[in-house]
């Protein structure tokens, strides 16, 4: 993954807090429908976050990526098999934070 963030040239890291997505981003994610924008209580978007396919709450990231025993905060030294990466089939353009690299 490359990409830049205050053009800054990026390599190889993980986003999250998505606020925006383009087109191409969106098609990718049709295979996740569980994934999408949440809504704020006053009924303004929200970032984007994963929803229980049961009952259909969000599931926030908001500390998956904050902290070292939390599962995307040091993708390198995760356990085998513990994370999955899906490569994007696309150049794609996105808002949110970016954290890490990936090695």
């Amino acid at each position: 993954m490359s990409g830049s963030t205050s053009d800054e040239p990026l390599r190889r890291f993980t986003v999250s807090d998505l606020s925006a997505i383009d087109e191409n981003l969106a098609q990718q994610l049709q295979a996740w429908p569980i994934f999408h924008r949440i809504r704020t209580p006053n009924g303004d978007a929200g970032n984007f976050t994963s929803h229980c396919r049961h009952c259909g709450t969000p599931q926030e990231d908001l500390y998956l990526h904050s902290e070292p025993d939390h599962p995307f905060f040091d993708i390198p030294n995760a356990s085998p098999g513990s994370i999955m990466l899906t490569p994007l089939s696309r150049t794609i353009r996105l808002e949110g934070a970016e954290h890490f690299t990936v090695d």
